[in-house]
């Protein structure tokens, strides 16, 4: 993601201000379904670093039952 080294973990809106705009409401969506409604998520998407420069990002997720 490009950020310091030790860095406390991001939020689900502090890490979509890192999404690409143009990608930004579709990977919120996504994770929101997710959470709610459990399942698999595979998704490529772009970010744009705290430098500036664009990066492919992907993501793989699968919501556990919580045990």
């Amino acid at each position: 993601m490009g950020l310091p080294t030790g860095s406390p973990p991001l939020d689900m809106s502090q890490y979509l201000l890192l999404v690409c705009p143009e990608n930004r409401d579709l990977v919120g969506s996504t994770f929101r379904r997710l959470l709610t409604s459990g399942g698999k998520y595979n998704q490529e998407y772009e970010i744009v670093r705290p430098d500036g420069t664009i990066r492919a990002e992907r993501t793989e997720v699968e919501r556990g039952s919580g045990r």
